[in-house]
């Protein structure tokens, strides 16, 4: 069959599917949605942690280095997700997708975030002025964002067999994508008013010593939805427990 008919032949195919969805009481994988017409629906927290200033890596430094970079970041900061029992489900070059269900998704999600916070400042920037030092000669210096939101979402199958993966649909997703893209240093992690509001644990809330709060609300020009035209972004770390099950450089 020629190109152009096999196209045709396959949009049709797509277009006029039958979805057929089920609720979803775990984190999916690929192969527990049907390619053809499944989804699988849940409330979930999606964390996006993005590293910053990846065009300059590509561009000014040697492949290897920049491919040691990102991984340096990646990493850890699956390590940190996984260790707070989020799934990792997407790489995009330099950003990964965390998603967070049942308990206290919610509370887990913001402090995976500010634990990468603490990952980036206190262990991955030294490890590089150690390993690489011409990298803070010629100024860069790696900086990151987080994002992370929560709603209904729906995990679908895209792509053709034997090359295909889930798609992430409903705002969570989008959201926290774009707020891991936000730069606004030195505030790194940014949240929706629905995270916030979920979070049950005061050393993710206040500061201890004067009860000062870890977050300033903030209006958010060109958000998606009115729902997120006010966020939340905090500037605060908490450093991984001792003892933590966590490769790399923990």
């Amino acid at each position: 069959m020629a190109l152009h008919e096999d196209l045709a032949a396959r949009i049709e195919s797509i277009a006029s599917e039958r979805w057929s969805t089920r609720a979803g009481l775990t984190v999916p994988k690929s192969e527990d949605v049907a390619l053809a017409g499944g989804g699988v629906t849940m409330t979930a927290t999606m964390l996006y942690a993005d590293l910053a200033d990846s065009t300059t890596l590509a561009t000014r430094f040697d492949p290897r280095v920049a491919a040691m970079v990102i991984k340096l970041f990646l990493g850890p900061t699956c390590d940190i997700i996984r260790y707070h029992q989020g799934h990792i489900r997407s790489f995009d070059g330099d950003r990964v997708m965390g998603v967070f269900m049942g308990a206290n998704q919610e509370q887990r999600a913001v402090r995976a975030a500010m634990h990468i916070f603490y990952a980036v400042h206190q262990l991955m920037r030294p490890a590089l002025d150690r390993h690489v030092p011409g990298l803070a000669r010629a100024g860069y210096l790696l900086t990151h964002g987080v994002g992370i939101d929560r709603s209904e979402v729906m995990a679908a199958r895209a792509g053709i067999r034997r090359n295909n993966d889930l798609v992430w649909i409903g705002r969570a997703p989008n959201v926290a994508a774009k707020l891991s893209a936000l730069r606004s240093d030195p505030y790194a992690t940014h949240i929706t008013p629905e995270v916030f509001g979920a979070l049950i644990d005061p050393a993710t809330k206040v500061y201890a010593l004067d009860g000062r709060s870890l977050w300033e609300v903030v209006r958010w020009p060109g958000a998606p939805t009115e729902e997120t035209a006010l966020i939340l972004r905090s500037r605060w770390m908490l450093r991984p427990p001792s003892g933590a099950l966590l490769r790399g450089l923990f």
